[in-house]
Formats: C-alpha cells, sequence, structure tokens
C-alpha cells in the first residue's frame, strides 16, 4: 500500500465523505500508481492514441466520494469511453493515460489534435500534464463534440488549472515533457462555471486518433 494510497484515504474521509465505493477507489488508485503503471510513446511518433504502448483508464468521482462511472473499451484501433454521469459528491468522469515513460516531447509541435464521435451534443475537457505530481498542474481547453468531430488545441490556449480553479500566474506548459493525456465529462468548466451540456446519465464519446500537430 503506497503513501499516495493511504493519503488519498484521509483525504476522502477528511472531506466528510463516508459512503463512497471504497473498492472502486482502491482500484482505480491501483490501476494509475503501481510500480508498472506505465505508458510509452514512440519518441518522435506523431501520434498519441491510437498507439500500441499507451494505456488509458477511467478517472471518475469515486476518487473524491461520486458514484458517477465510466469505462474505457478499445476495439480495431477505437476507443469508447461511455459511462453514467451521477451529480451528487462529483459530477464528473474522466479517462486518463499512464504516465508516459519517457515523457513526450512535443515542443516541435503547436498543439494537439482530436477526432472524436458524440451521438449528442456535449461539452468535454482535454487535459495535458507535464510533470508527474498527481494533482499537479492540468492543461486545460474546453471542447464540444456533436457527431463527427475534428478540433485542433493550440498549446498557447491551454488554461492551467487544479481541481478545475484557473491558475492565474502559473509557469508556461512545457510542452517538452508530457506526462498524461486525459478526457474529462464534468458538471464544471472552470472556477464554478457551469457546462451547460451536463446532465445525470449515461453519456458516450468514440475517440478515433489524438496526435499531434
Amino acid at each position: 500500500m503506497t503513501k499516495r494510497f493511504v493519503a488519498g484515504v484521509f483525504c476522502v474521509l477528511a472531506r466528510g465523505v463516508w459512503a463512497f465505493d471504497l473498492a472502486r477507489w482502491a482500484s482505480t488508485s491501483w490501476f494509475f500508481q503501481n510500480p508498472m503503471a506505465r505508458s510509452f510513446v514512440r519518441p518522435g511518433s506523431v501520434v498519441i492514441y491510437p498507439s500500441p504502448g499507451i494505456v488509458f483508464g477511467p478517472l471518475d468521482d469515486a476518487v473524491m466520494g461520486g458514484s458517477s462511472q465510466s469505462n474505457w473499451l478499445e476495439a480495431d484501433g477505437t476507443a469508447v469511453w461511455s459511462g453514467t454521469m451521477v451529480e451528487a459528491n462529483g459530477g464528473f468522469c474522466g479517462a486518463r493515460c499512464r504516465v508516459l515513460e519517457p515523457p513526450l516531447d512535443a515542443s516541435g509541435y503547436r498543439g494537439v489534435r482530436v477526432r472524436v464521435r458524440s451521438e449528442e451534443a456535449l461539452r468535454f475537457k482535454f487535459i495535458v500534464r507535464d510533470a508527474t505530481d498527481w494533482n499537479g498542474v492540468a492543461w486545460t481547453w474546453i471542447f464540444d463534440a456533436s457527431g463527427d468531430t475534428e478540433v485542433e488545441l493550440p498549446f498557447a490556449d491551454a488554461t492551467p488549472t487544479r481541481f478545475a480553479r484557473t491558475l492565474p500566474g502559473a509557469r508556461p506548459l512545457d510542452t517538452s515533457t508530457l506526462t498524461t493525456v486525459q478526457f474529462v465529462f464534468s458538471k464544471f468548466e472552470f472556477d464554478d462555471g457551469l457546462n451547460p451540456t451536463f446532465r445525470e446519465g449515461p453519456f458516450s464519446l468514440e475517440i478515433r486518433k489524438v496526435e499531434l500537430y
């Protein structure tokens, strides 16, 4: 049992959230934080996903006492991230890759291009990190998906956040050391601003490609 795991349990309990799925919380923590939990993208590759070495998993609001739940399923080079949103005690689902080792050097590129498909019009977040600190700065974009969608997310437009709160004066994003990428569907955008497409119940997003441009 890692120090992060123990610290996480006390953090959740200190917030007064007692009725949560400890088994699912522990499973999520182990998936991302066990000593072998690593992803790999070939150095110099433009394509982040699909890539044989990158491993994604759900990162839902169970980590803070919520009941939302999602799954990441892959077939034929495409992923379907789907789940059920519950607003109480969280109100978010996420899909995050294990830490990239070595970090991805994207310093020669302008941003990330995402190709997805959503059967309904929903608003998502896309996040990259440039350090291995679990709760470190999350460089975030907000994008809308409806049907077949392709969006370009310039590194220059990424918003530094932590727990959906913006961080004025944060250092610049270091694009030479990208360590994780993540999708999020959340009740909140930034600083308590609400996602106008959020609602409880099922959602689904097909992820076809994530690449540098």
